[in-house]
């Protein structure tokens, strides 16, 4: 394996040495690189198509020369932070919030969270003279607000004000709202999604995290380069199917899977279907990149042959 390791990057260099400037960066380089980012990816259970597209901004930026051996991790890590920011269903950004306030905080078990069960509404000011109850002190204003993260005194006080505070009404007229209050979970929050399935939910700092023990990087540098980066990659995220598909499907065979048996679906018509949609969908993006049309022709009838066989619906007469 070391052998045929130091062949592939004399091969990678004699293909790209002309253009690559750090001649460090060797092809081994890339593919550990890629490799961490789908082990933070399975990690975090996040969708692999994010690690898809945060290897597609990987090789833009080693296209246009701007990865160097000194940065790369650091450069890998921001672009899985990028691929998430743009990929990732949002989460309740109130959990984000709960979660690294935790982080800076270190409560232990007396801390409350305290919102509007209606995430779109703020804290309503008349809110205050509750709060005074349990001597909570607040230094912004209330009307500003959308939760308030509050450690009290002591794990009795603390169940105290949230049996007090769950479910109470309080403002007045349109800005009457209702509450919630829980405990602070002590790891992770985890919710149930809309099939019934518990879904981690994911933060800015538990990914942080993740990728400081995976790719053994700073926290603090990774958020330092997060918008030189964005810069770098010309302040557009958005990558077509083009793009991401040979990435998804490479990462989908080094684990051993096929996109139907990633998604559950095996022997599925409607993920056939979808397939042979999206394989057609990508030569039409070829088409348009001025790919030589005998060569799109060839792959186009080839791709109808197999999907005559499979998805019959689509492409009878």
């Amino acid at each position: 394996p070391k052998l045929m390791k130091e062949e592939l990057n004399e091969l990678f260099l004699a293909k790209h040495g002309d253009w690559l400037e750090d001649r460090e960066i060797t092809l081994s380089k890339i593919r550990a690189l890629k490799a961490d980012i789908v082990k933070v990816v399975r990690a975090m259970d996040l969708e692999l198509s994010t690690a898809a597209i945060a290897h597609v901004y990987l090789e833009k930026l080693i296209l246009r020369n701007l990865l160097r051996k000194s940065s790369r991790k650091v450069t890998a890590a921001v672009c899985l932070l990028l691929a998430m920011k743009f990929n990732e269903v949002p989460r309740d950004t109130r959990i984000t919030a709960l979660q690294e306030g935790v982080d800076r905080q270190h409560p232990g078990d007396s801390t409350l969270f305290i919102a509007p069960a209606d995430p779109s509404k703020t804290l309503p000011q008349e809110m205050q003279h509750h709060l005074e109850r349990y001597k909570i002190s607040t230094s912004d204003k209330l009307s500003r607000r959308h939760y308030l993260l509050v450690t009290l005194g002591s794990r009795a006080m603390a169940l105290k004000a949230k049996n007090y505070f769950h479910g109470l009404s309080t403002g007045t007229g349109a800005e009457k709202v209702k509450l919630i209050a829980d405990f602070v979970p002590p790891f992770s929050f985890n919710r149930v999604n809309a099939m019934g399935k518990t879904e981690k939910a994911c933060s800015i700092s538990e990914l942080l995290r993740c990728m400081q023990r995976i790719f053994g990087v700073d926290k603090a540098a990774v958020r330092e380069e997060e918008f030189p980066t964005f810069v770098d990659l010309g302040f557009s995220l958005h990558i077509g199917p083009a793009e991401i598909l040979p990435h998804f499907h490479r990462i989908l065979n080094s684990l051993d899977t096929t996109p139907a048996g990633y998604m559950g679906t095996e022997g599925s018509s409607s993920m056939i279907e979808a397939e042979s949609l999206a394989h057609f969908s990508v030569l039409n993006d070829l088409q348009a990149d001025g790919i030589p049309s005998e060569e799109i022709e060839y792959y186009r009838d080839t791709l109808r042959s197999h999907a005559q066989k499979l998805t019959p619906w689509l492409t009878t007469d």
